[in-house]
């Protein structure tokens, strides 16, 4: 997984995150620009590790995060 669009994707899209995460899911969208809060990567390793989603790690979504702020920060 190399961007939060996909991780947000291998969860199952907006609805599916935004439940796990008792966010909206228009909230969960801007994330898709901005990345994971990193108060929630704890709950999406343990998540994925449990569902058996591969790749999804810390790093993984920290990675994800920078890339995604390296963007809007350029526009």
């Amino acid at each position: 997984m190399k961007t939060t669009r996909e991780i947000i994707a291998a969860f199952g899209g907006l609805e599916a995150v935004a439940k796990l995460t008792d966010t909206r899911p228009r909230t969960v969208e801007q994330w898709s620009r901005i990345g994971v809060p990193f108060k929630h990567f704890a709950l999406f390793v343990a998540r994925a590790k449990r569902r058996g989603i591969p790749g999804i790690t810390y790093e993984t979504l920290y990675a994800a995060k920078a890339a995604s702020l390296r963007r809007k920060a350029a526009e």
